[in-house]
């Protein structure tokens, strides 16, 4: 009986940490989500993987009359669910910052975080909306964290490593994260930025869509190139990483709103279940300026 001939085993190598993961990894959500809204009218929608599988709440103040609007994220399906974080803007959204809390988690001894998210173009057709937000220093990524979204009451917080402290670092002059002298060892600031975007990830989530990718300004990247066809996916043209993408739904479907995904670093749990949040909210109040931006319109139309 004859044997097939095997290939060779590739060589061994380490495991560069600031790689992009291979498989799904993420603190608090899953790795994709969806918008899924009712037919009649509520201040009320919903996220999740699939329509069977609606995690959260997302309750809205939000009118096209009001001066103040907001949104809030539930930890839940329910708008009784623990709120997870909350973001507050001005009517006029577009070209002013806005402000996302995520409260401390009940149980653990996390702390309440407040981050401003700046309009750094305010004036110009290209619109690019930057944050800087604490993550889990490097020192602590031996730790992993695993998928757990279903356990709403998990505590998120990266391990201490006492041994080999990094000291929180800036690197953006934004003062968009509060942090206290009790968490700087164990945290360091990264700037992230939404741009507007109609790129391979988007096509990839939403095919012929437009929406918004999350770029990580201190994670440059191999093999970028300025020409969009010809550098990878998940790469920008200045050498930079997209963690995370929000497109509109371009399908016919009035139910499903938009869909988001982590992509790179993004799935790797590596950014902390804060970070999560923070970037799910961003990415809705995103979505939420492009929707009312289209009301508007349909209204002057009409």
């Amino acid at each position: 009986m004859e044997h097939e001939l095997l290939a060779p085993p590739p060589p061994y190598s380490d495991h560069d940490a600031d790689q992009p993961p291979q498989y799904e990894a993420t603190v608090k959500f899953p790795a994709q989500l969806n918008g899924y809204f009712q037919w009649r009218f509520t201040t009320t929608f919903h996220l999740g993987p699939s329509g069977d599988e609606k995690l959260y709440a997302v309750s809205t103040q939000a009118s096209l009359f009001k001066s103040k609007q907001s949104l809030t994220l539930h930890d839940g399906p329910t708008e009784k669910s623990p709120v997870m974080a909350k973001v507050e803007s001005t009517r006029y959204v577009n070209d002013k910052p806005f402000t996302i809390s995520i409260p401390s988690r009940s149980g653990s001894e996390s702390i309440p975080i407040t981050t401003r998210v700046e309009n750094l173009h305010p004036s110009a057709k290209r619109t690019i909306y930057s944050f800087s937000f604490p993550v889990p220093a490097r020192s602590s990524n031996r730790h992993r964290l695993h998928y757990h979204y279903h356990n709403t009451t998990s505590n998120t917080n990266p391990p201490t490593d006492t041994k080999h402290p990094i000291p929180t670092s800036a690197p953006s002059p934004l003062p968009s994260a509060e942090s206290t002298p009790s968490t700087q060892n164990l945290t360091r600031l990264e700037t992230f930025e939404w741009r507007r975007s109609y790129g391979k990830e988007i096509q990839d989530l939403a095919p012929n869509s437009f929406g918004w990718k999350l770029v990580r300004l201190s994670r440059r990247v191999r093999g970028h190139s300025t020409s969009r066809s010809g550098r990878p996916r998940g790469n920008t043209s200045d050498g930079k990483e997209v963690v995370a993408v929000i497109a509109h739904n371009s399908s016919w479907s009035m139910t499903k709103g938009f869909k988001f995904a982590f992509l790179g670093t993004g799935l790797s749990g590596r950014l902390g279940g804060d970070w999560e949040v923070m970037v799910v909210m961003s990415a809705l109040q995103l979505w939420n300026m492009d929707y009312q931006d289209q009301a508007l319109v349909a209204g002057a139309s009409t």
